[in-house]
């Protein structure tokens, strides 16, 4: 097995495994640190990209890492029409919505190990999450009005 590849196991190890590392990559709106994830409906488009890195710095410093990149992208269209009905008139409702919500986060994590002696070691575990999320969205409400008209029955 290559160094390459029994450094990426170890740091999946680390990380809680597989499920971990997915995790760790899901969303870019932040919902794996904590928030909220929540689904309008529509097309959701998600992306993501990361790396794992872990060395020994000679006999007593491990270091390890990561470093993760996702985008998510959400398009919905609604269309609502509605009709109330009333004795002397009506009133159509006719309502477009446009929304589109795009999340991109950054992620790193960096561990460092110093092996005092056999029992004890220091651990520096910085870490820096970046999110960003932005919405847009659009309306178009159209409201008619509709009078009825009664005939007048002549006797």
């Amino acid at each position: 097995m290559s160094n390459m590849m029994r450094q990426g196991k170890s740091m999946m190890a680390d990380m809680g495994g597989a499920s971990g590392m997915m995790n760790a990559m899901n969303s870019g709106d932040g919902s794996f640190i904590g928030g909220n994830q929540s689904s309008n409906g529509g097309i959701t488009t998600s992306n993501s990209v990361g790396f794992n890195y872990r060395d020994q710095w000679g006999k007593r410093i491990n270091v390890y890492g990561s470093y993760s990149f996702s985008h998510r992208n959400n398009d919905a269209l609604t269309y609502t029409a509605q009709q109330n009905i009333f004795t002397d008139t009506s009133f159509l409702t006719n309502q477009d919505n446009t929304s589109s919500t795009i999340g991109d986060n950054h992620r790193f994590y960096f561990n460092m190990e110093y092996q005092m002696d056999s029992f004890n070691y220091i651990k520096i575990s910085p870490s820096a999450v970046f999110n960003k999320r932005r919405r847009q969205q659009k309306v178009c409400l159209i409201i008619a009005k509709h009078l009825r008209h009664h005939k007048l029955q002549m006797e």
